[in-house]
């Protein structure tokens, strides 16, 4: 039986994403950086390089990193309960998992950046690991969630987070290129709509800058270089792939080299 284990890696590539970036690594919870918007960022392992250049963009300043390995007594108390559980997969079922050992069931990582000051959260578990974990503690971590979701106004964040999602994918919003530029835009695309719902502009903006730098400018980059790439298979030179896709050539050439 294969076990997917390419979450191991993540421990190494931000151990030398924030060698490289000058980011200080904390092992552990993120330490009180007073108040602080936390996106909770999404992207598969494959892709999280792309959450670790976008967050380079943002003048990252501390990361944190909280891993959990499957570890032979773990291992062997999933097998007794199993046991003590008919219903559960059988023991044979679990033993095919016995060569994950050592292997990461979880792994979480915070980013702090200073522009804006914003904390990335970024949390994925192995496809495998449901029955090797604490359900006791991920119960009492899901109630603390939903406990400080409660009392952290849910639905105002959610508002914050839709708006903040809007203008990241907003064409005009790719263009700007400072905080006033982005401001601008804003105003032009949200149009009155954030203050109806009680929501300012000052939360949305910090949001919506993260988000388009982690997640939307990586996947709008992939499918331009696909597009180049295609039209070059096609025998376009870049001076016409350039035109045809309204991109710089110099833009073009960055984007292409190595690919």
């Amino acid at each position: 039986m294969h076990i997917e284990t390419s979450l191991d890696g993540i421990v190494d590539q931000v151990t030398r994403w924030c060698a490289t970036a000058d980011v200080v690594l904390l092992s552990g919870e993120v330490p009180d950086q007073g108040p602080r918007q936390i996106i909770k960022v999404v992207s598969s392992v494959d892709k999280f390089f792309e959450v670790l250049e976008g967050a380079s963009r943002l003048r990252p300043s501390v990361a944190t990193i909280q891993f959990e390995r499957l570890g032979e007594e773990v291992f062997q108390d999933a097998l007794a309960d199993n046991e003590a559980d008919p219903d559960d997969a059988t023991e044979s079922d679990l033993e095919e998992y016995r060569e994950a050992i050592g292997h990461l069931l979880w792994v979480n990582v915070t980013i702090l950046t200073e522009n804006p000051q914003l904390i990335l959260d970024w949390s994925e578990q192995a496809p495998w690991a449901d029955p090797f974990l604490n359900e006791d503690a991920v119960a009492e971590d899901d109630l603390e969630s939903e406990e400080e979701s409660t009392s952290e106004e849910p639905e105002h964040e959610e508002h914050v987070r839709a708006f903040a999602n809007e203008l990241a994918e907003s064409a005009d919003f790719a263009l700007a290129k400072n905080n006033e530029q982005r401001t601008y835009v804003a105003k032009k695309v949200l149009s009155g709509r954030a203050h109806a719902e009680g929501v300012e502009l000052s939360e949305v903006l910090p949001q919506a800058t993260a988000i388009y730098e982690v997640e939307v400018k990586p996947r709008n980059e992939s499918s331009l270089i696909q597009r180049a790439q295609s039209l070059r298979r096609e025998g376009f030179t870049i001076a016409q792939i350039s035109e045809k896709l309204a991109v710089p050539a110099k833009r073009l050439h960055g984007l292409l080299r190595g690919h």
